[in-house]
């Protein structure tokens, strides 16, 4: 994704191999990160300072540590024609998921460039998401693609990105809609009982869950989010008794972090 982005001339930071020569250049040069390939969540992702040595391993990359701030972006896009895009920046996070997060104004028209440019090469169909981060003077670096939607699917309005989904392409653009700040009720109510302890940390989940409206809710059709407790109780037990967060709760049974089949 990293090369191919940047032979668009689309701005990324440098990236290779972990176990490749070029590794160890980036590594005497910049702060970096070490990122399995196969993982979710933030699994298994490291920060290394200037100087260390990257660790020898096929199956992750080595990339330059961009300093500035995290912002998300869904698309959707049709035969390489973006319809719509929606970013957000979190503010709340369980390990490296954003749980509450607040729509991003000032950065999306260049993450929406960036966005339009790469779909169009690739001449994609249906949700593609990504992450970035913006520089201090306002360049957005992306950092991961994923094949999929996000938290941003929720500023879109519901009925725009309906119409989308279902005949692509007919549509125009998709409106945005939803509240400026939201939230994912429960898995902000879990961090809240697991930082506890931490008086500051707690306070900073309480004013989320005061300040951001749920994504689920609706005062005309409450039992999605009445009911979500009991049909999604196996993820949060796991949550709770394992110490981790629910995305990688969500994911234990069908992640796969590049382990031999056994076949």
């Amino acid at each position: 994704f990293a090369e191919r982005a940047a032979e668009l001339g689309l701005s990324v930071p440098e990236t290779a191999n972990a176990a490749a020569p070029e590794a160890a250049h980036l590594t005497k040069r910049f702060e970096t990160v070490f990122k399995p390939i196969f993982t979710s969540s933030g699994k298994g992702l490291r920060y290394l300072k200037k100087g260390d040595a990257p660790p020898q391993d096929v199956s992750a990359i080595i990339q330059r540590k961009v300093e500035g701030r995290s912002v998300a972006a869904t698309a959707i896009c049709h035969a390489g024609r973006l319809i719509g895009a929606a970013c957000y920046r979190p503010i709340l996070e369980a390990g490296s998921v954003s749980i509450a997060f607040e729509r991003e104004r000032e950065a999306a028209p260049a993450i929406t460039t960036w966005i339009e440019t790469f779909i169009a090469a690739e001449a994609l169909t249906g949700f593609v998401s990504f992450d970035f981060i913006v520089d201090d003077v306002g360049v957005p670096y992306a950092i991961e693609c994923n094949p999929r939607a996000t938290s941003a699917v929720h500023f879109f309005e519901s009925k725009s990105l309906a119409a989308a989904i279902l005949a692509p392409h007919k549509a125009q653009t998709v409106e945005a809609g939803g509240a400026e700040r939201q939230q994912q009720f429960y898995a902000c109510l879990t961090e809240f009982w697991a930082r506890i302890r931490s008086r500051t940390e707690r306070a900073a989940v309480a004013r989320a869950l005061r300040t951001c409206r749920d994504v689920t809710w609706r005062r005309d059709d409450p039992l999605p989010f009445l009911t979500m407790t009991p049909t999604s109780w196996e993820i949060l037990r796991i949550a709770i008794t394992q110490g981790v967060s629910l995305g990688e709760a969500a994911t234990q049974d069908i992640g796969w972090f590049g382990e031999a089949s056994g076949d």
